[in-house]
């Protein structure tokens, strides 16, 4: 995986956090909002996945912070 694809799944992953984040906030539905838990999971791990090889290869991450970092620590 090139450094410009990795980057780019970065800011994909990053968005789907963010459109996973507003989907929460507007359900009601129990196995909906259920499910929104289960994807947000299933996205941070792919996330934190993608962080870590970039890391490993060296690139600068700092415009990729998220709220859900945050969270995190």
């Amino acid at each position: 995986m090139g450094e410009d694809v990795l980057l780019q799944e970065i800011y994909e992953v990053n968005r789907l956090i963010h459109c996973n984040d507003v989907w929460f906030d507007a359900e009601s539905d129990e196995d909906l909002i259920e499910s929104c838990i289960y994807q947000r999971e299933s996205l941070r791990a792919r996330y934190r996945y993608l962080l870590a090889a970039a890391r490993k290869r060296g690139i600068s991450l700092s415009s990729f912070h998220t709220e859900s970092e945050d969270a995190e620590e």
